[in-house]
């Protein structure tokens, strides 16, 4: 891979905002199949930075995905990335 991108990247990068942004989401309770409110944190942070958002229901209404594109404007591949916010314990009480 080219070095000139790679520190590029790196240097584009704020690791406070990413640990702000990281801390915001896991503060939001998100048990199996129920990780609608931070999935709609997700969709405001991003339309904050002025990301337009799509919200398909598909097979879980109780968490609809959120789905963005940045689009270069360059012909070339495409880069996906995919996750869960979910997690797999209960909410405190």
């Amino acid at each position: 891979m080219d070095t000139e991108l790679i520190d590029r990247v790196r240097q584009a990068v704020n690791p406070r905002r990413l640990a702000d942004t990281a801390l915001a989401l896991i503060a939001i309770p998100s048990p199996t199949r129920s990780a609608g409110p931070v999935a709609e944190k997700l969709a405001q942070l991003l339309v904050g930075e002025g990301f337009p958002v799509e919200r398909p229901v598909a097979d879980w209404p109780e968490a609809p995905a959120v789905v963005t594109r940045l689009d270069s404007g360059q012909p070339g591949r495409t880069l996906q990335f995919d996750g869960h916010l979910d997690t797999d314990r209960a909410p405190r009480t």
